[in-house]
């Protein structure tokens, strides 16, 4: 009897092995848009006075899917503090709502504006007893700007000798709600607020305002923090397209 044939005999090949098929690359995901539901509504840049942040405001004015608003707590700040002397102090009480939580929800619903995001330019010490739990949600993104304390007290004093304000004191700067506010933001925001040095903002406005800042820069600004214009058109035209591109993300 003649034996079987070998599965490997000549007679019989063996199937070749069946090639790998590589796994398909996945579609890159799509760049962020104002239209996702991750998107901020509303923007909140802290500050001390003389910090920038006017500059900044400008800045992010640029955006034609944003609406500005400059200093909306200043009325709410003035009713509860009546030492606080300004030369446009009964005008802007006039002007501006003076309920400070009333201002807050308005913000986090986007303040009535036509675009699609609100940016709102707040200075700190402006906060005088509010609760934040209204502009802590996943819609709402905040900015803590900072500035080296020598500076920001030598423009405070300038602007004082220009009849600005009748006082220079740590009070009148705001060092300690700023530091409070971003205490606050951190533990109970959806989002923890970006920590910007205004300084970088002045050197290096594009690097400072990517999605991914230097940690460097966020750790120098942090000791800024706990240490205590005509550079306008140049920086606004170099902030017209990344600016606020790590909060938009």
């Amino acid at each position: 009897r003649s034996p079987e044939p070998s599965s490997r005999s000549p007679g019989n090949p063996s199937p070749e092995p069946k090639a790998k098929s590589r796994p398909k690359p996945k579609p890159k995901p799509e760049p962020p848009s104002l239209a996702m539901s991750s998107a901020p509504r509303s923007v909140h840049c802290w500050s001390a006075p003389r910090s920038g942040s006017t500059m900044l405001m400008y800045a992010w004015a640029q955006r034609a899917d944003c609406t500005c608003r400059d200093e909306p707590l200043y009325a709410h700040y003035l009713v509860r503090t009546p030492r606080a002397v300004r030369p446009y102090k009964d005008e802007l009480l006039g002007a501006q709502e003076n309920d400070g939580a009333e201002v807050l929800r308005s913000l986090a619903a986007g303040d009535g504006a036509a675009t699609p995001m609100v940016f709102a330019k707040h200075i700190a010490k402006q906060i005088c007893g509010l609760a934040l739990d209204d502009v802590t949600g996943a819609d709402q993104r905040h900015i803590i700007l900072v500035r080296d304390p020598t500076r920001l007290l030598q423009a405070w004093v300038a602007a004082g000798e220009k009849g600005n304000h009748n006082e220079t004191s740590f009070t009148e700067l705001g060092l300690a709600p700023l530091m409070d506010a971003h205490s606050y933001l951190t533990q109970y925001a959806s989002r923890p607020p970006v920590v910007v040095c205004y300084e970088d903002l002045v050197a290096m406005p594009r690097e400072t305002m990517q999605p991914n800042p230097n940690p460097g820069h966020v750790r120098g600004a942090r000791r800024r923090l706990r240490r205590g214009h005509d550079e306008l058109a140049g920086w606004t035209q170099a902030l017209r397209r990344p600016v606020g591109a790590a909060l938009v993300r």
